[in-house]
């Protein structure tokens, strides 16, 4: 089971458009024959929510996350499943 990082961002902004802030850091760390490409996570309705590939790694952003961890599934690009535990830290 991959261990990935979710961020509960609570500070302030102007401009976010009312989109939720808070995302997730699915990491740097993936083989190239096994990309990510979507993120699951039953218990809050999110089936094949996509993954995108940034500057310093894969991220899913523009998201709400409660504020405890979740399990979920990372669907990759080579048809591989990935379970996964999503930890949350609150950010202000």
């Amino acid at each position: 089971m991959k261990t990935i990082e979710g961020i509960k961002n609570s500070m302030p902004s102007l401009g976010s458009g009312g989109r939720p802030r808070d995302y997730i850091i699915v990491g740097s760390d993936w083989d190239s024959s096994s990309v990510p490409s979507t993120l699951s996570v039953p218990s809050l309705g999110w089936v094949g929510v996509p993954i995108v590939k940034e500057e310093r790694g894969f991220m899913v952003r523009n998201v709400t996350l409660p504020d405890t961890g979740l399990d979920g599934t990372i669907s990759c690009e080579d048809g591989s499943i990935v379970k996964c535990m999503i930890t949350i830290t609150k950010v202000c």
